[in-house]
């Protein structure tokens, strides 16, 4: 069995990037319809609390990513459209297609990954041997460079 080439760190930060860019505009989208509603429902119901329209904002974003993570990630593809335009997929540590709810957690562990270490979690993927971060190392997964057979 052939060994895997593991992404390397530079690639994935480039990766995530473009995720992140593609997540923000369909946040965009989603916030400007959000809005609109919001604009109506306040001139009906002038009570709308400000912290609903304050918590919006931070909500809508870890639903929207944790959606386009897990599913994209767990989907046929294995792969974000990021991670997509790179070449890479993502497997278990086996080399087996993530199943929705190990695409989920790996998701949530974003969170410890990058919130709660400072970002050092996603940092250690450019020093382990098989390139995970914390998050991979908690889900046990890894991302690889796709095999173009």
């Amino acid at each position: 069995m052939e060994m895997p080439k593991y992404a390397s760190f530079w690639t994935r930060v480039l990766a995530h990037i473009l995720d992140l860019v593609i997540i923000g505009l369909i946040i965009a989208f989603v916030l400007f319809l959000l809005l609109q509603l919001l604009l109506v429902l306040s001139q009906l119901y002038p009570s709308i609390p400000k912290i609903v329209r304050m918590l919006g904002m931070p909500i809508l974003w870890l639903s929207i990513s944790l959606f386009y993570f897990a599913l994209f990630e767990s989907a046929r593809w294995q792969a974000t459209p990021g991670k997509m335009v790179f070449g890479l997929t993502v497997t278990t540590a086996d080399g087996d297609r993530l199943s929705i709810m190990r695409g989920f957690g790996r998701t949530l562990s974003r969170l410890v990954a990058g919130l709660l270490t400072l970002q050092i979690g996603y940092m250690i993927a450019a020093f382990t041997q098989k390139k995970q971060g914390l998050h991979d190392l908690l889900a046990g997964t890894v991302v690889v460079v796709k095999n173009k057979n």
